[in-house]
């Protein structure tokens, strides 16, 4: 699904974490504009904020899933496990430079979520 790019930087990981996350939300919600929301900067200024708001959604979004579509709910779990080992414990704000890193990671990651794979029905 994901590979482990811990090589990679931190920004980069970062936006695969969102990508994956989008992912998950928008296919409890059917909110598409999710992530266009949220790109105004906020999210590369404070990621760590982000996430930690993100994660009861993803985490309510799953649980509903998985009463429609256990295997789909335990790939979510699986891909989104797989990106947040990719992080550190401690994140700081972005720069502009980094912010650029961030979209390209979540540029990649959403065409992986947007794979086959997780075109389940719900």
């Amino acid at each position: 699904m994901t590979e482990h790019n811990t090589d990679k930087p931190l920004a980069y990981n970062l936006g695969k974490v969102f990508a994956t996350m989008q992912h998950i939300i928008n296919t409890q919600s059917g909110d598409r504009e999710w992530y266009a929301s949220k790109s105004g900067g906020y999210i590369c200024r404070f990621p760590l904020i982000e996430i930690a708001n993100m994660h009861r959604k993803v985490m309510t979004a799953i649980m509903e899933i998985k009463s429609r579509n256990a295997i789909l709910a335990e790939k979510f779990n699986i891909a989104l496990a797989e990106v947040m080992s990719l992080l550190p414990t401690d994140i700081p704000d972005l720069t502009l430079d980094e912010q650029y890193n961030f979209q390209i990671g979540y540029f990649h990651q959403a065409k992986v979520m947007d794979d086959a794979q997780f075109e389940t029905a719900c």
